[in-house]
């Protein structure tokens, strides 16, 4: 029993050791230089999609279309937002829009 014990406890150490330096190897490439990685999958949210639509090349009809869309649900999220904030989370989230429109 303690020889198998031992033995579990030994492979799992030995496992946590050997996991995070294969993952970082797999950032460096054979030649010692540190390997191209895109970073794609973290472009989450509106600058992804606004990079997104860039790329399809629409038109001004289209791209007049797409702010109204955007507009519309920014309005009707703002509406429901402030339904469920405190008042004092407004003041904060007032505070933040302000800041980001200064930008």
């Amino acid at each position: 029993m303690m020889k198998k014990t031992l033995t579990a406890l030994i492979t799992a150490s030995a496992l946590s050791m050997a996991m995070p330096a294969t993952a970082q190897a797999a950032w460096w490439n054979s030649s010692g230089n540190k390997a191209e990685h895109k970073h794609e999958h973290q472009k989450k949210g509106a600058y992804g999609e606004r990079r997104a639509l860039r790329e399809l090349r629409l038109t001004n009809l289209q791209k007049k279309q797409i702010h109204e869309i955007r507009h519309e649900h920014q309005v009707s999220f703002r509406l429901k937002l402030n339904t469920i904030l405190t008042f004092e989370q407004r003041k904060a989230f007032a505070r933040l829009v302000a800041k980001q429109r200064a930008r």
